[in-house]
């Protein structure tokens, strides 16, 4: 009886463990492989009941940034790596948060291949961020639409 009772509390340990493990796995995050590079990286998050849409860059110089975005609207999640230019000497482009408010942005355009076709970021601060995706003629719920406006929450 001894041995049952040690078994049964064994196995619901393991199950427990192993819901606990999964419930944080589904939980949509973004990680960098490289720990020691998380500082020289800015993370920007947008985040609610459905989507949840992040950004981590990296300045390489005044002008060229590398990335990662990943995207999860539930259904499908979309991530895609590369690089990104903006252009010296030019006017700033112009968004707005959800109050209406206007804010500068630089706008770096993407060099690879893939659905991201350029990414603003605030002038300034640089506590926000926005991806613009590729449109395409054929759409369904995969694929990526312009995102929210992301908030700095990193570096």
């Amino acid at each position: 009886m001894k041995n049952q009772c040690l078994a049964f509390l064994a196995s619901a340990l393991l199950v427990s463990c192993l819901e606990e493990k999964q419930t944080k796995s589904e939980e949509p995050h973004l990680e960098l492989k490289d720990e020691g590079a998380k500082s020289n990286w800015t993370t920007y998050v947008f985040q609610n009941a459905v989507e949840y849409d992040s950004l981590i860059v990296q300045w390489l110089n005044d002008s060229s940034i590398q990335f990662n975005v990943k995207r999860d609207n539930g259904l499908c999640t979309f991530e895609q790596s590369g690089f990104a230019t903006c252009k010296l000497n030019v006017d700033s482009e112009i968004d707005e948060t959800e109050e209406g408010e206007a804010y500068p942005s630089t706008e770096y355009y993407v060099s690879s291949e893939g659905e991201v076709f350029a990414i603003r970021i605030e002038l300034g601060e640089q506590s926000r961020a926005k991806v613009r995706y590729i449109h395409k003629e054929n759409v369904d719920e995969c694929v990526p639409e312009n995102s929210s406006i992301l908030k700095r929450i990193s570096n």
